[in-house]
């Protein structure tokens, strides 16, 4: 739906139905349907991570050992259930510290107001300061000197802002400077002619200068908590999913801030009853001509706590034996996904086309087939999402040599199919008969 396809997510639904209460399969179908609404990547990691679990052993969700707290997984060896372990699924994000942080709403909002102006947002740049400095290992978190949205318009862009947009509508090529700094707020925005694109600075406020106060540490505590409450005499762990958490899936810059493996690990020194920690992150490996394992792919990561040595059974084996979908895209790719304007619909098809000597082969998505045929999109926008004009012309040939030979290339991963016309001929339904090959 949002990290994977919706066809793979429809089918481990179904699958997780096998081993689910109703009840609980229902509530994953109702969380996965608002997820636009609430943008977290919980639900689908927690539908995807009990079907792969499923595979190599069994599951049960929210089991009852007599304690305060159900587990997320309880899962045992169908071999020995002796071996067996519960843990705990959490997702992280970078959303409160967004929150907090509005950056991107104040982007969003300058260009809005520029916009309205009849002005060009490329040509402006903004600055924004923090409350403290400087930044260092053991240090205070960095909170941006920045009000929220709803007080924008207040601390920011207020009538001395537009008078400085209405200067430089009457002076397009001077550049020009508005400066904004209160106790609250230390904004710099900056008008440049030349510039072609638009943009800011800012300090990274997902840096992590303290070991135990952040929000990853926070995450794995509150965790750590509910594990400790469900009574399971055994080995526990915490399976921790990148929900579009920069700490999480970038390595910091430089040597100021800690890293992930860094706070991890004191986790577990601190935390002693946690056996195991298992990181989940999609990458974007860069190459969308990637190999048949897609540009994205999906890290698994075990960190062992203090009693690690205590589980009876090759823990990482296990891990490595999982079976999942393929990503389609990684957490912040797939958060864009659900803000945007179709976030219950899969990723379409483009095109693409192949001239051998004797034969064309055009593909085109059925989706978008069926907008043409729907009337909701026209054939000219129906040619540029399918290669553009060079398939129009490709067809017309085809038709001109009696050539058409028409299949579906059907797929369960993706939420597309592909239309094939492989054009070869002439083809007897639209062109004269002709001798039998063996025959000329």
């Amino acid at each position: 739906m949002a990290i994977f396809s919706r066809r793979s997510l429809q089918r481990l639904i179904n699958e997780n139905s096998e081993f689910l209460l109703p009840s609980q399969a229902r509530k994953h179908v109702q969380a996965l349907n608002r997820m636009n609404k609430e943008l977290t990547l919980g639900v689908e990691w927690e539908v995807v991570l009990l079907n792969a679990l499923s595979k190599c052993g069994k599951v049960i969700h929210e089991r009852d050992f007599g304690g305060t707290n159900y587990a997320d997984v309880y899962w045992e060896s169908r071999a020995n259930p002796a071996f067996n372990f519960v843990a705990e699924i959490t997702t992280v994000s970078d959303k409160g510290l967004d929150q907090l942080n509005p950056v991107e709403a104040l982007s969003a909002e300058l260009n809005k107001i520029v916009a309205s102006r009849g002005l060009n947002p490329g040509r402006f740049w903004f600055r924004v300061g923090v409350h403290n400095e400087p930044r260092y290992k053991g240090g205070p978190k960095v909170k941006l000197k920045l009000t929220g949205r709803a007080r924008f318009a207040e601390t920011i862009f207020d009538a001395n802002f537009h008078n400085f947009l209405e200067h430089i509508s009457r002076n397009l090529q001077s550049p020009n400077q508005y400066l904004r700094q209160t106790d609250q707020t230390d904004v710099e925005i900056r008008y440049n002619p030349d510039q072609q694109f638009g943009g800011g600075t800012y300090l990274n406020y997902t840096a992590v200068y303290s070991l135990a106060d952040n929000l990853l540490y926070n995450s794995l505590s509150e965790k750590a908590s509910q594990l400790n409450g469900t009574n399971f005499h055994g080995p526990i762990g915490i399976i921790l999913c990148d929900g579009d958490c920069e700490f999480l899936s970038q390595p910091p810059i430089g040597n100021l801030s800690y890293t992930l493996d860094e706070v991890i690990r004191h986790f577990l020194i601190e935390n002693s009853p946690i056996h195991f920690i298992l990181t989940c992150v999609v990458k974007d490996c860069g190459d969308r001509m990637s190999t048949h394992l897609g540009p994205f792919q999906l890290t698994l990561h075990l960190y062992k706590g203090l009693r690690f040595e205590e589980i009876p059974f090759d823990l990482w084996q296990i891990v490595q034996n999982l079976v999942f979908p393929m990503p389609k895209r990684n957490a912040v790719n797939a958060r864009n996904v659900l803000k945007g304007p179709k976030p219950h619909e899969g990723s379409k098809h483009g095109g693409e086309i192949t001239v051998k000597e004797h034969e064309a082969t055009v593909k085109v998505s059925t989706r978008t087939l069926m907008e043409f045929l729907a009337g909701r999109i026209s054939q000219e926008e129906f040619f540029q999402r399918c290669c553009g004009s060079f398939a129009k012309e490709t067809f017309e040939q085809a038709l001109r040599a009696c050539k058409l030979i028409v299949s579906v290339e059907r797929s369960l991963e993706e939420d597309d199919d592909w239309l094939i016309f492989q054009m070869s001929g002439p083809d007897p339904a639209i062109s004269q008969f002709s001798f039998p090959r063996k025959n000329r």
